[in-house]
């Protein structure tokens, strides 16, 4: 017992050293991170009642499907441990994901093997894939980094078949199954492996609907209040399939998509190779993904979504700059996000009030861009409505990027 504490702490420190030698280069916080965040901050405070989370990438005829809205509240919970600073709040993330390791291992030691246990920690800690997806305040990432909950509980009721095991087994999926929809297929895959193979008797398919609907009833509650909003807009999703995918449906697939799903897919793995997993086998298998981990995330860090010429730091250099100046009646636009997102969690996160999605009669703007191209260029709604206008002043923000501060030539009453 000693042993696999040790080991599993050694893996635990390692865990973190890949995620933290160059987490300073490797942070963002962009996009979804902060609208989600802005939401959640003001659920925090507003102390309202959050039904439903943000929607799916899909959308049609002006519909769109929506996940859970725990998303937001898992999400709180790490901005109020890092009293709102996204970066800490991030990297506590990372902690708490790294601490999954310890359920992990047992749950999958009880399912399978031993072995096996080690080989899922492995895959876990380690495959790129994976490192990156504990590395972000993001709903699938999220749902990645609490599914060893759910196979500890499998394993739990594989070695001593509790009803009370497997409602928790059901409520956990129902829970998951709000951070990203995902979550069917293994829902799916549970239901058929427990009733289709180990054919539990009707007793324990109450217990499982039960946990279900428990987990998942933020959104039934939602669905009963809205007329089953969310269930005909995936009718009408999946009767038109092809028109949404003819429209940009493949492009807003993402692999992440998968994660969950791909973690699972690893599991069953294990268990075909349960008896065929050595100590030498684990151990090239975690020397080859820590030496490609290392690689990636430490000897040559890149990061994938804005532009490697941009910045946490430079988000904070420019907020600074609008924080201390005396113009009231503003908006902002950049050049990665036209809405500025990240911008306006902080305004929010200090209680600072602007029109947030007015980008009509305010009299300033603030623009983030890249020095060598004209933002007067861009056809994006948030600066192509923004004229006539002229330049007031420059900030130099880094080599590559200025923030310009623009004035209305005629202003909007």
């Amino acid at each position: 017992m000693v042993k696999k504490i040790a080991l599993l702490s050694i893996l635990f420190v390692s865990f973190l050293l890949v995620r933290t030698l160059r987490f300073n280069e490797l942070f963002t916080f962009v996009y979804d991170q902060a609208s989600f965040s802005i939401t959640a901050l003001e659920i925090f405070q507003s102390h309202k009642i959050q039904l439903i989370g943000p929607s799916v990438s899909f959308k049609l005829f002006g519909r769109e499907v929506f996940q859970g809205g725990l998303i937001y509240y898992f999400q709180l919970l790490f901005l109020l441990l890092g009293n709102f600073d996204p970066k800490l709040a991030t990297y506590l993330f990372i902690i708490f994901s790294g601490l999954m390791i310890f359920p992990l291992y047992y749950g999958v030691k009880l399912l399978i093997n031993e072995k096996a246990a080690i080989f899922m920690v492995v895959l876990y800690s380690f495959l790129p894939f994976y490192v990156h997806s504990t590395m972000s305040l993001w709903n699938p990432y999220f749902q990645f980094a609490l599914t060893p909950l759910l196979i500890l509980f499998l394993g739990l009721f594989h070695k001593n078949p509790k009803k009370l095991t497997f409602l928790i087994i059901s409520f956990l999926s129902g829970a998951l199954f709000q951070f990203h929809y995902q979550y069917v297929l293994i829902i799916t895959g549970l239901l058929i492996y427990y009733f289709g193979i180990r054919k539990l008797n009707i007793q324990y398919l109450l217990v499982f609907l039960l946990g279900l609907i428990i987990g998942y009833s933020p959104l039934i509650i939602f669905e009963f209040r809205n007329n089953f909003y969310n269930t005909r807009t995936i009718i009408l999703f999946v009767t038109h399939l092809r028109q949404i995918l003819g429209t940009g449906g493949y492009a807003a697939f993402n692999l992440y998509y998968l994660l969950s799903i791909s973690f699972f897919v690893f599991l069953i793995t294990a268990y075909i190779l349960r008896n065929k997993l050595y100590n030498v086998g684990l151990f090239i298998i975690f020397s080859a993904l820590l030496l490609w981990s290392i690689n990636i995330f430490i000897v040559n860090p890149q990061r994938e979504d804005v532009s490697k010429y941009w910045s946490y730091s430079d988000e904070l250099k420019v907020y600074k700059i609008i924080r201390h100046n005396s113009i009231r009646r503003y908006n902002i636009a950049s050049f990665y996000d036209t809405q500025a997102t990240t911008q306006k969690y902080f305004l929010k996160k200090d209680k600072i009030s602007i029109e947030f999605n007015n980008y009509q009669t305010n009299p300033y703007l603030y623009v983030i861009y890249p020095n060598n191209q004209d933002f007067r260029n861009n056809n994006a709604y948030e600066l192509n409505t923004f004229k006539p206008s002229t330049i007031v002043k420059t900030y130099i923000i880094n080599s590559h990027y200025n923030l310009y501060l623009v004035k209305r030539t005629v202003e909007h009453e």
